[in-house]
């Protein structure tokens, strides 16, 4: 008896004394339906042979697993087949049911035989975007590979192609665009791939076929009988572009590994795990994140695990929001099976919330993204599998029919920009014909419209959605909310935190650097031990200086401003030179360079820095920055600006040239001129401007005060000054509602604002 588990007679089959070579089959044979294995992510492989006792064999025996591990790890499927010739076709015969034909093939199968109790065994490569499939394999005999799938009517009518033969490993791929009744890669002018016999009138369209492709097939076909062998080393499933769709979407097996030696289970994030609400650090400046799946036991695998938090830190410090997923298939609802309360769906997510957990005990955590005058929602991330993105909200009657959108999967990071403008019970970015983007089981009777949800928005949630089971990936660089004019929305004024990174600062490996804010003499680009800050209180001042120097006056020396000025010309005085200037040459200057200046070269000076130059050349000199001057001379005189100055005169002074001043003449003297008469004692204290802190938002009768100071007052107008409404602000972000919308004036604290 022949040991059909090792080796197969060699068979003489026709007069080219084709010779079924019988061998060993190298490697060790792998249980059958181990999930933690298979070839490029499939598992669920066995071989078939007929049992009609008319000689066909197959190596390994039917109903065992062709999957083999070779001597690395690496994870093959192989077999060797044999069928005799098919019998001839006559009518008597086929009414006879006496037509048996031989079988032999090796094939896969995406999801668990237990998918044939729910239906659910089908994949849509439609929605998955797959177009092509790239196999490696080395084959010998005329193998026919095809399309099993749940459209078919007629048994073996799958669509189907042979196979080249290559004595090597050789990689062909395969064009699954339908055609006729089967694809253009199969085509062999047979009407995409179906075989001659196929009754087209129940042969379906490769269009239907492609949404419920079930596996793949490869069998010895030859109707004089035939040898063949296969060994299959990779199976690629592409999309349009030639990415890689993982085929753990097809099988909803996130654990398959191709090799044996590869780690069981694989972990997206890559960097430094956050700590939980951790409110320092966070994606765009949103920091309270979170992980969380079902405790009920039926498959759910998740990275991170539930109530973990999914931030994680790259290596520069970049904070992504990141996390693997994968679940298994819904129950299938029956009236009896909801009574009983056995309906356990399984859930993985992770998801981001704008307030701290104690908003739930004053009912504060909505926020009004109308108020802030949010219309999209942009979002730059890196997705695989079936993530739903939804808005959560505490409008929304029913858990889970939050509005949402399935995010479009791309194998790069990708910014995609969701429009949230009200529409029905969702929004028009998310309407995809189901009233919004709310499930079509939502109750519409307890659904909240999208106005209402906008208004009381508390997060956004990422999860895995896949009715019949799957696995997903997704890792989030950023969020952005956008206002109708395209500005992007500071986060805290939707979550009221200050301070929250999206990037962790690396630390500077130079300690001769100085804080920004100091008091010294000049600051160079690069720094030393005698670098000093921008801000300094030494006889060349900057622009904002710590001691005897107001802003855009000076009493003692040359005041440094920088703005868009000309190239000035002296023998022996001081330059000035503007952010946008040319190249200055002094024989005895300072040469102050800007914070956003270029190089700066010198033999023996120091370079302060002011607001925006380009190359200063000196030796020995000393060449201050002035604003919007243009050219002047002068024999022994200090060119400084000031700020709307005319012509002065003296004996000692120090011409002062402002945007709008004139020229003056002096002789060797340093008398800067300001706003003010040269001859007026100047204060000891410095002339600081404040930016407003408070910023103003304004949609329809809302007014929205953010990054206010609590405690101080506030107070509404009319355009003729008459005070509609008054109080005190109590938190960082303040909402008022008005009765009528309009032209007001808001004050804030000794701040006054228009809107509109």
């Amino acid at each position: 008896m022949k040991n059909l588990k090792i080796l197969v007679a060699s068979i003489v089959l026709t007069a080219t004394s084709v010779v079924f070579a019988g061998q060993e089959t190298s490697g060790k044979q792998l249980m059958l339906k181990d999930t933690t294995v298979g070839v490029s992510g499939l598992w669920n492989w066995i071989t078939f042979s007929d049992t009609l006792g008319i000689g066909t064999e197959i190596v390994p025996p039917p109903g065992t697993s062709p999957l083999f591990a070779k001597e690395d790890g690496s994870i093959f499927a192989e077999a060797s087949m044999k069928i005799g010739p098919e019998p001839m076709w006559t009518q008597q015969a086929a009414d006879s049911g006496l037509l048996k034909y031989p079988q032999a093939y090796i094939e896969v199968k995406f999801k668990k035989d237990e998918c044939v109790q729910d239906s659910s065994c089908a994949v849509n490569f439609t929605e998955l975007g797959i177009q092509y499939i790239r196999i490696k394999t080395k084959v010998s005999g005329p193998i026919r590979m095809s399309v099993l799938n749940e459209k078919t009517a007629e048994k073996d009518a799958e669509p189907g192609t042979i196979i080249p033969n290559s004595a090597y490993y050789k990689t062909t791929t395969y064009d699954l665009t339908p055609k006729d009744y089967g694809f253009v890669g199969f085509d062999d002018h047979n009407y995409g791939g179906v075989p001659n016999w196929a009754n087209h009138s129940k042969a379906p369209e490769g269009s239907k076929i492609l949404t419920a492709v079930t596996g793949l097939r490869w069998e010895v076909k030859d109707k004089v009988g035939a040898i063949g062998e296969i060994s299959i080393k990779s199976i690629e499933f592409l999309d349009a572009h030639g990415n890689n769709v993982k085929a753990s979407l097809l099988t909803g097996i996130v654990e398959t590994r191709s090799n044996t030696n590869d780690p069981l289970y694989t972990v997206i994030a890559s960097g430094e795990r956050q700590a939980l609400h951790d409110t320092t650090v966070g994606v765009s400046g949103l920091w309270n994140w979170i992980a969380s799946h079902d405790f009920l036991d039926i498959g759910t695998v998740m990275i991170p695990d539930s109530g973990a938090s999914p931030l994680v830190a790259k290596e520069d410090g970049s904070i992504f929001a990141e996390a693997s997923m994968k679940i298994g298939p819904e129950p299938m609802w029956t009236q009896q099976a909801a009574d009983s309360g056995l309906l356990k769906y399984p859930f993985a997510y992770i998801e981001m919330k704008f307030k701290k957990d104690e908003c739930v005990q004053d009912s504060s955590c909505g926020v009004n993204l109308s108020a802030l005058g949010v219309k999209y929602v942009r979002i730059t991330s890196k997705v695989s599998g079936p993530i739903r993105m939804s808005v959560l909200n505490e409008k929304t009657a029913e858990p889970g029919t939050e509005p949402g959108v399935l995010i479009l999967n791309s194998s790069e990071y990708k910014p995609l920009q969701y429009d949230l403008t009200p529409f029905e019970y969702g929004f028009k970015g998310f309407n995809d014909n189901n009233s919004g983007g709310v499930p079509k089981w939502t109750n519409y009777d307890k659904a909240p419209l999208g106005s209402e949800i906008l208004k009381h928005a508390t997060g956004f949630r990422w999860e895995l959605k896949a009715k019949e089971g799957g696995i997903g990936e997704i890792s989030i660089m950023s969020i952005e909310f956008i206002d109708a004019m395209g500005n992007v929305i500071d986060a805290f004024n939707i979550t009221g935190m200050e301070g929250v990174r999206s990037v962790i600062a690396l630390e500077s490996s130079s300690s001769s650097v100085k804080p920004e804010s100091s008091s010294s003499s000049a600051e160079l680009e690069s720094s030393s031990s005698s670098v000093e800050p921008e801000s300094s209180s030494s006889s060349v001042e900057p622009e904002s200086s710590s001691s005897s120097a107001e802003p855009e006056s000076s009493s003692s020396s040359a005041e440094l401003e920088s703005s868009s000025s000309e190239e000035p010309e002296s023998s022996s005085s001081v330059e000035a030179k503007s952010s946008s200037s040319k190249k200055s040459k002094s024989s005895s200057s300072v040469a102050p360079k800007s914070s956003s200046s270029k190089k700066v070269k010198s033999s023996s000076s120091v370079a302060p820095k002011s607001s925006s130059s380009k190359k200063v050349k000196s030796s020995s000199s000393v060449a201050p920055k002035s604003s919007s001057s243009k050219k002047s001379k002068s024999s022994s005189s200090v060119e400084a600006k000031s700020s709307s100055s005319k012509k002065s005169k003296s004996s000692s002074s120090v011409k002062a040239k402002s945007s709008s001043s004139k020229k003056s003449k002096s002789s060797s003297s340093a008398a800067p001129k300001s706003s003010s008469s040269s001859s007026k004692k100047k204060t000891a204290l410095p002339q600081k401007h404040f930016t407003s802190m408070a910023h103003i938002t304004v949609s329809g009768k809302q007014i929205l005060i953010s990054n206010a100071t609590p405690g101080s007052d506030y107070a509404v107008f009319t355009m003729q000054g008459k005070v509609i409404m008054a109080g005190k602000i109590q938190n960082r972000v303040e909402n008022i509602t008005l009765e009528n919308q309009g032209a007001f004036l808001v004050r804030v604290g000794h701040e006054i604002f228009k809107v509109k």
